[in-house]
């Protein structure tokens, strides 16, 4: 299998197992990375762990990992040490949300809004 290939496939993958976070775990991890954006310092996995509930973390790695594979969603910029326990001092990447990431999570916020006010 060449690297492409292998990318190609691990892309599938994650996007299968993306439809598992839930619209509600969506909305928390939308919001928590619109705040984390707000400061204008990197941010990555360690910071949305000590803001969300440990439920929500639970689904945090897919649903980042579908924003960055969301093309200009995400600028990496550098690597810190995992604070999650079971990583046992793995890199994690730290990141800034574009302009159009931002665009994009808004846009998506709005679609719940407007969702949830035709379900009422």
């Amino acid at each position: 299998m060449t690297p492409a290939e292998a990318r190609a496939r691990a892309r599938r993958e994650l996007d299968a197992l993306a439809s598992s976070v839930t619209r509600w775990d969506e909305a928390l991890l939308d919001q928590a990375v619109l705040h984390l954006a707000d400061t204008g310092q990197p941010f990555g996995m360690n910071d949305i762990r000590q803001l969300v509930p440990d439920g929500a973390c639970a689904q945090a790695g897919l649903y980042f990992q579908a924003l960055v594979h969301t093309a200009g969603a995400v600028h990496h910029v550098g690597y810190v040490t995992s604070i999650n326990r079971r990583a046992k001092g793995k890199a994690v990447g730290t990141y800034l949300l574009t302009t159009a990431g931002r665009d994009y999570l808004l846009a998506r916020r709005a679609a719940r809004r407007t969702a949830a006010g035709r379900a009422a």
